[in-house]
């Protein structure tokens, strides 16, 4: 295994049942998320609706949380490197194939409201 493929396993271990989910995505991914078992917010939930990018990702560096998001800003490894953050599911990410909701989608047999 890679090494970054090991680091990205212990992520999903130990921290990666929480998760966030950011405004551009239908609010009933929280749902889904919880339903297959992570503890999930959403940037409503926070009053972080609107709020910059940088900020977002802060938030939820400090919170340990993976953010779900279509936002292509996040798409980004440059901006947003998967090595400093738990996970960040986008669908354009170079590290997607890996990403935590790929796990919740396998469970659950679809992606269901997740797609976006």
């Amino acid at each position: 295994m890679s090494p970054r493929r090991a680091s990205h396993s212990r992520a999903l271990d130990s921290r990666s049942t929480i998760g966030k989910v950011d405004e551009n995505k239908p609010i009933e991914s929280a749902g889904v998320l919880r339903t297959a078992g992570w503890e999930c917010d959403t940037v409503f939930d926070e009053a972080l609706s609107g709020a910059e990018d940088p900020d977002t990702g802060a938030r939820c560096q400090a919170e340990g949380r993976v953010l779900f998001t279509l936002d292509t800003d996040f798409a980004d490894i440059r901006a947003y490197p998967p090595s400093a953050y738990v996970g960040i599911e986008h669908p354009n990410r170079a590290d997607a194939p890996n990403s935590p909701c790929r796990h919740v989608a396998a469970a659950r047999g679809s992606f269901g409201p997740l797609d976006g």
